[in-house]
């Protein structure tokens, strides 16, 4: 199954989560969750290129928010919940439909 167009966004968890960092870095955080969302799993590059930086180390608030999967590619595990609800969601309806 290809990625969902969408994921359950909680404005209250979100507001809760980002309420350390900056606007500049909730900016890239928000883009990161969006860019795992529809890529999966997300190298150091990709980070670099997408916030416009050298090293994930220039963005360590951010990062906190990331973990590392035995590839050593980065990932939200609240994101991947909700992408996997939304995938089993889908798959129900799609079953309940046949």
């Amino acid at each position: 199954m290809s990625r969902m167009p969408y994921v359950k966004f909680y404005s209250e968890s979100f507001m809760t989560g980002v309420s350390g960092l900056t606007n500049e870095e909730c900016g890239m955080y928000i883009k990161l969750l969006c860019l795992q969302h529809q890529s999966g799993h997300l190298d150091e590059r990709t980070i670099c290129l997408t916030c416009g930086i050298k090293s994930v180390s220039e963005i360590p608030y951010v990062m906190k928010k990331f973990e590392q999967d035995e590839d050593g590619l980065y990932f939200n595990s609240r994101m991947e919940v909700e992408i996997q609800k939304a995938e089993k969601y889908v798959e129900s309806r799609i079953e309940n439909g046949k």
